[in-house]
């Protein structure tokens, strides 16, 4: 099983540990890989690093070295067993037994960077050697890798489970040397390492089999005490290939997307990861798998995509579903001005409903008299009395004969002082539409 790097990938990893103590393992067989099928850890995208002889106690077998394209910390997963791996400046066993110090890796399993949840180390103290797995239940002195692990996990043979071999460099001023550990993956799931998503490591060297800080992969020991939160690694993920949650996603490319690798709708706005990673319909820079409002108009999408949508879910035919419209009705008012008020009752939000005005669905209209006092209102004036119609006269001879003049004083035809009376209804209804945009005009500002 292939273990891949993961650049600005989340940090976090599994979030239960196991209850009770693990029980040593029985040391399954397993077969220590070639050297090219190590991936290099790496620390702020360049491949891990460390001068040779930097700081007190950092000599020999016990000082970690390396450089680019000459990685001091390597790890590679089978499928049965993480193999974790230092270039080292010496050889640190002789005669078969290994000198009388530590070499190891903290885990973190929290994605707090500033504590360390597991160690895994190689104990040359023990009596017979070990490799061993241990929990650091209580972080008593934050950012300090020397903070030592209290609850052994699991214990395993070193004869089987570690050794050393040579590296074929000399950045040490010899000839440097790799030393290997192995662990079960079960064991590593079962304290809480999650397979499927990044996972931090810290790699040193230590004069106890508890802690590290004698050398620090990734650090400078002559500028200083290491901190963590300083010399993380780079997240790796040890099954890069699988498929958490069955989305269609790989745990890489959730990774890379940063989307939960557990959660088939990361967001939680209705919308499967696979159909939103790679889209940001509000260009705001978040991609829509992490985005609880898509398009930006401050109705979240799981709210627009629950909506009534009896007219579909793309109201003005312009392609974008509500979801992704800031305008999801056409009628010139955005989303964010009308929000998911009803203002007609009909049922139907504002920002779906192009005729929202109260009471002015399709099957109502105010009634007659019904017309708002507005300042737009009609001052009507009294109808002077015109008396009866003028009649054609009686003695004309053909249609051609002039007829009588119209009045010119105030009736209804002709005259600068008539005027048109509207039809009330048409009016009042008028009226009512203007007042409405009125009061949402006065809303939205």
């Amino acid at each position: 099983m292939p273990i891949r790097l993961v650049r600005g990938a989340a940090l976090g990893l599994g979030r239960a540990l196991l209850a009770i103590a693990l029980v040593p393992s029985l040391g399954l067989a397993q077969v220590f890989p070639s050297d090219d099928a190590y991936v290099a850890v790496q620390c702020s995208g360049g491949d891990s690093w460390d001068p040779a002889s930097d700081g007190p106690g950092a000599n020999s077998e016990r000082d970690i070295v390396g450089e680019d394209g000459a990685p001091a910390v390597l790890l590679h997963d089978d499928g049965d067993f993480l193999f974790l791996r230092l270039r080292i400046a010496a050889d640190p066993s002789s005669g078969g037994a290994f000198s009388p110090f530590g070499w190891g890796f903290e885990i973190d399993t929290d994605g707090s960077l500033d504590t360390y949840e597991l160690l895994a180390i190689l104990d040359g103290i023990a009596g017979p050697e070990e490799v061993v797995l241990a929990r650091n239940d209580v972080q008593a002195s934050l950012d300090d890798p020397s903070d030592p692990a209290e609850t052994v996990l699991g214990t395993y043979v070193a004869a089987s489970h570690a050794q050393t071999s040579p590296a074929g460099t000399v950045l040490g001023g010899g000839a440097d040397f790799f030393l290997t550990i192995a662990v079960p993956i079960l064991d590593l799931e079962d304290a809480g390492v999650d397979a499927a998503r990044a996972s931090v490591v810290w790699a040193g060297t230590s004069s106890n089999a508890r802690s590290l800080g004698t050398d620090m992969a990734c650090h400078d020991g002559d500028l200083g005490d290491a901190f963590l939160s300083a010399i993380a690694s780079d997240g790796l993920l040890l099954d890069p290939d699988g498929d958490l949650d069955g989305d269609g996603l790989t745990n890489e490319a959730e990774a890379e997307a940063g989307t939960d690798p557990a959660d088939t709708d990361s967001d939680d706005d209705g919308l499967p990861d696979p159909d939103e990673v790679g889209l940001d319909t509000d260009g705001d820079g978040i991609d829509d798998a992490l985005e609880p409002d898509d398009d930006g108009d401050g109705i979240p999408t799981a709210d627009e995509i629950a909506d009534d949508k009896s007219d579909g879910d793309d109201l003005d035919r312009d392609g974008d579903p509500s979801h992704g419209d800031t305008d999801s009705d056409g009628d010139g008012f955005s989303d964010a001005e009308e929000g998911r008020d009803d203002d007609d009752g009909d049922g139907v939000p504002d920002y779906l409903d192009p005729a929202d005005l109260p009471d002015a669905g399709p099957d109502a209209a105010p009634p007659p008299d019904a017309a708002p006092e507005t300042d737009a209102s009609v001052d009507a004036a009294p109808i002077p009395d015109a008396g009866p119609a003028p009649q054609p006269d009686a003695g004309a001879e053909s249609p051609g004969d002039a007829a009588p003049a119209a009045p010119t004083g105030g009736g209804l035809a002709g005259g600068g002082g008539c005027r048109t009376i509207p039809d009330a209804p048409a009016l009042g209804f008028v009226l009512y539409v203007l007042a409405g945009l009125r009061r949402r005009r006065a809303r939205a500002a």
